[in-house]
C-alpha cells in the first residue's frame, strides 16, 4: 500500500506558477532564477533575525520568503511562514522555535526550484 507524503513534505505544485505564467516559460524561467538568485540573502537574513530574536525583521523576511514561495505551490511552507509573520509582529518569543524547522525546510526548496527551471525547454 503506498503511503502518503509527510504533512510537512516538500512537494511543489507548480501548477499556480504556469497557470500566471500562461506558456511563456521565459516568465517562469525569470521567477525561478529570481528567487535562486535572492533566496540565499533573504534566508540568511531570516536566520539572522531570528538569532537576533529581531522580531521585526524576522517578520519581514518571513513575509518575502512566504511571498516568493506561493509560486511554487509549498502550502505547508508557506502557512508556517505565515503563521511566523504574524507571531513575530507581535514580538511572541514561542515564535522563535519553530524558525529553525522553516530554516531547514527552505534550503530543501533551492534544488527543487533550480530543478524545476533547468527542466524548462
Amino acid at each position: 500500500m503506498p503511503t502518503s507524503p509527510p504533512p510537512d513534505a516538500l512537494i511543489p505544485d507548480w501548477s499556480l506558477l504556469e497557470e500566471l505564467a500562461g506558456s511563456n516559460t521565459g516568465f517562469i524561467r525569470r521567477i525561478l532564477e529570481t528567487f535562486l538568485q535572492q533566496a540565499p540573502a533573504h534566508y540568511q537574513a531570516f536566520r539572522a533575525a531570528a538569532r537576533a530574536a529581531d522580531f521585526p525583521q524576522l517578520a519581514r523576511e518571513a513575509h518575502r520568503l512566504r511571498g516568493q514561495l506561493a509560486y511554487f505551490g509549498l502550502a505547508n511552507l508557506v502557512s508556517q511562514l505565515e503563521q511566523l509573520e504574524a507571531a513575530a509582529k507581535t514580538a511572541d518569543p514561542g515564535a522563535l522555535p519553530a524558525t529553525e524547522h522553516i530554516a531547514h525546510q527552505l534550503l530543501l526548496v533551492l534544488p527543487l526550484v533550480e530543478a524545476r527551471c533547468q527542466r524548462l525547454p
